[in-house]
């Protein structure tokens, strides 16, 4: 994404090419770390008022966010821990698309898993 950036693509082609929704990407453009910190508060909220999905449809554009600034294995942390006790189903996309982009990731080590996890 960063190369992206760098090379003055317009917002259009990063969202597609990170699979970033245009909104995102502006939001990124403007601030990655705020973006990157308000997904991570979307995630602490959903997790503390019991919204499992919206815990999942917070995580998925971090997760893309994290995969776009090179970092594979906080990606995979994320989704993992969203996905947790989901089974895909047609009423629920987000499922099918976090695994798809979980299993594409690096897997993290124990000990990894456990420092980004608490970053979360």
């Amino acid at each position: 994404m960063q190369d992206l950036l760098g090379q003055s693509a317009n917002v259009i082609q990063i969202a597609k090419a990170t699979n970033l929704s245009r909104q995102t990407v502006y939001r990124i453009k403007d601030d990655p770390a705020a973006a990157e910190a308000a997904f991570r508060e979307a995630i602490i909220v959903a997790r503390e008022q019991g919204a499992r999905t919206f815990e999942l449809l917070a995580a998925l554009p971090l997760a893309r966010l994290l995969r776009a600034a090179n970092r594979p294995l906080e990606a995979h942390v994320v989704l993992a821990s969203a996905l947790e006790g989901f089974t895909p189903t047609p009423k629920l996309p987000a499922i099918a698309e976090a695994q798809a982009a979980s299993t594409s990731t690096e897997l993290p080590t124990p000990c990894a898993s456990r420092i980004l996890t608490d970053r979360v």
